[in-house]
């Protein structure tokens, strides 16, 4: 029952992530792709949380982009 709960919750895995309202990790987000050669994983994860980095300490970063 509980595997069931999980795979309906699941997202597909051509679906896009939810928006979350700061646009360097939407865009960060949506170019995330995790194919099969999960030696690529590594680089393509540093992006996201990079991205995300970035917007939690953005005076690590510099100046805001413009919306």
């Amino acid at each position: 029952m509980e595997d069931e709960q999980r795979a309906e919750n699941a997202p597909d895995a051509g679906s896009t992530p939810p928006l979350t309202g700061n646009q360097d990790i939407d865009e960060a987000l949506a170019r995330l792709e995790l194919g099969p050669d999960v030696h690529t994983h590594h680089d393509a994860l540093a992006a996201v949380v990079d991205a995300v980095q970035r917007a939690l300490n953005p005076a690590d970063s510099g100046p805001r982009r413009a919306p």
